[in-house]
């Protein structure tokens, strides 16, 4: 078979099997006919690909494949037969684009590839009727359609020009979309923890009742202090200050106390930190720092009850033995606390007399109680400890 020059088989019913035990494809042992010169299979029923072992047929000068049932592509291996002059494809169902290398066979005369399934552009030299029947097919050869202004490289030359543009588009807008949808999850998280806050503040005031620590000559409830002011009418009031206004109340007993009442606030770091503040100052004790009694949560206003200073304060009546005792009482909440505590909020109006003008020190560290929408702002809960300069 090697020695094989001229295989001619027109004209059969060829669909099963042929002698050699050639199936309904063409056989590829084709390929070892290396003296092959002419292959001439044309109207059978062979079917499948045309076998890319033609390729090593190096003198094969004539192929006819025609009128069968051959189908998938051109080979390229075909581009190898260097001596090739005749090649007839036509009336079979051969598709995809005619292979470039064919256009390299210098010795290529003649070639039909007439009524397949082919698509591309072909050359210009070659005869049109040869490439009638595929519809896929154009040409500016007169008989085939044209070939539309969108050249393939045109086509690759759009494609790279969206892709940099999809490029672009994500790298400007994904950042900000990004960056928006992390600033909208951080609204939604501080709404929502000030919401929480607000309702615990709420809850916590509601929580309050009217029930108060104080503990001076037994337990005095609220109503009483509420009653002893007339519900802190104007006419009691004997100071005003950033923080709040003080009240001189006589009790039942006949004791006579002052109540500072703090702006309202329903916060609930303010309402924590009144109680820390209260429950540190209260259990402070020397003989020239007016005494705090007591404190007291409501609902509807807190206040401080302290020992009421007859003589008002030092803005008032200033003598020199009175600083004395002053800077004693500072020197005790410096120096005499375990931890040291400054008073923070020193000045002539907290400087308070007893009707024999003895001077006590008042109000040290309740200037730190204020919500963050007062002018005056803290974030302490309790009185600080004292800080060297």
């Amino acid at each position: 078979m090697c020695h094989l020059l001229l295989v001619q088989l027109p004209g059969n019913k060829m669909h099963s099997c042929i002698p050699l035990e050639l199936t309904n494809q063409i056989p590829h042992v084709i390929g070892g006919l290396f003296r092959l010169q002419r292959l001439d299979l044309s109207h059978n029923k062979l079917g499948g690909p045309i076998q890319t072992g033609i390729g090593d047929c190096s003198v094969l000068q004539i192929l006819i494949l025609s009128n069968n049932s051959l189908s998938g592509r051109i080979p390229l291996e075909m581009g190898k037969l260097s001596s090739l002059s005749f090649l007839e494809l036509k009336y079979n169902l051969v598709n995809g684009t005619i292979p470039s290398q064919l256009n390299s066979i210098e010795t290529l005369q003649y070639l039909d590839v007439s009524h397949n399934h082919l698509s591309g552009t072909i050359s210009d030299f070659l005869n049109a009727e040869a490439f009638i029947g595929n519809k896929g097919l154009c040409s500016k050869l007169s008989g085939l359609p044209p070939c539309r202004i969108d050249t393939p490289s045109s086509y690759d030359s759009k494609k790279k020009t969206r892709n940099v543009s999809i490029g672009l588009v994500i790298k400007v807008f994904l950042p900000i979309v990004v960056l928006l949808v992390i600033l909208l999850i951080g609204i939604i998280y501080l709404f929502t923890r000030n919401k929480d806050d607000s309702e615990q503040a709420k809850e916590a005031t509601k929580s309050l009742d009217i029930f108060f620590v104080w503990n001076f000559n037994g337990k005095t409830a609220f109503e009483e202090l509420v009653e002893a002011t007339e519900d802190f009418d104007i006419k009691y009031c004997i100071g005003t200050g950033s923080y709040g206004s003080v009240y001189k109340a006589e009790l039942a007993s006949g004791k006579i106390i002052a109540l500072k009442k703090l702006h309202s606030s329903e916060e609930l770091f303010f309402i924590k930190s009144f109680q820390n503040k209260a429950c540190v100052l209260s259990n402070i004790w020397h003989q020239n720092i007016v005494k705090l009694y007591g404190f007291c949560l409501h609902k509807k206003c807190m206040f401080m009850i302290y020992e009421c200073m007859d003589r008002g304060s030092l803005l008032c009546v200033l003598r020199n033995d009175d600083e004395a005792n002053v800077a004693h009482a500072l020197s005790c909440l410096h120096h005499n606390r375990t931890p040291p505590i400054v008073h923070r909020n020193i000045s002539s109006n907290n400087v308070l007399f007893r009707i024999e003008l003895e001077a006590f020190v008042a109000d040290f560290g309740v200037a730190r109680l204020l919500t963050p929408d007062s002018s005056n702002l803290t974030m302490l809960a309790g009185t600080y400890e004292y800080l060297a300069p």
